[in-house]
């Protein structure tokens, strides 16, 4: 689902899962709501341009993610890039933003060539209004992201901040292959498809 998903849907939901998140929180000038807007606003166009939507049925698990040899230099990602960074990032803590998401972006990249994954499916963000007694939409969103794997002989890769997650993802056949405290927080990396 989700080829025609309207944009505001998309950010609002996405803004009502990461309004608290310390990660996000912290590469923005500040949690108030026009920032958070705009750093949203960037992630769909990034997603609408190079990558994909999956909207669960239920309307309570909503994935962007992309097909890692799609993601290409281009003049419109650095023009994004620059707005967004001049208006809406944190210059005070842009070297510990970077630095952090390269490292994560290392960590992954290293399980890769360890294991002969050139290409991969990365789940940029999951977002969710589930609750601890349902978690429909979340399993949905895995089978979907398990049926794109097979369909393109492609791994799936993730990460998470959040503990309660990694039980419900290795049920839903992921495999935790590393967790690292980065940037102050627990970081737990996981892998679904050949070799996890």
């Amino acid at each position: 689902m989700v080829a025609t998903m309207h944009k505001k849907m998309v950010i609002d939901m996405l803004i009502q899962s990461f309004a608290h998140n310390d990660r996000i929180s912290t590469m923005l000038k500040s949690r108030h709501p026009r920032h958070l807007k705009a750093f949203f606003e960037y992630i769909y166009e990034l997603i609408e341009r190079r990558g994909r939507f999956f909207l669960s049925d239920n309307y309570s698990t909503l994935l962007l993610y992309y097909q890692k040899s799609q993601q290409k230099p281009s003049i419109g990602k650095t023009l994004a890039n620059l707005k967004l960074l001049i208006h809406h990032l944190s210059w005070n803590r842009l070297w510990q933003t970077v630095r952090l998401s390269n490292r994560i972006k290392t960590i992954r990249e290293a399980e890769a060539q360890k294991i002969g994954d050139q290409d991969y499916i990365y789940v940029w963000f999951l977002a969710g209004k589930e609750n601890k007694h349902n978690y429909a939409g979340l399993y949905e969103s895995m089978e979907h992201l398990k049926v794109e794997s097979i369909m393109q002989g492609l791994p799936i890769y993730i990460e998470t901040t959040v503990p309660r997650m990694v039980p419900i993802y290795e049920r839903a056949g992921f495999k935790c292959y590393k967790q690292a405290g980065l940037g102050g927080q627990q970081i737990w990396f996981l892998k679904y498809g050949r070799n996890e």
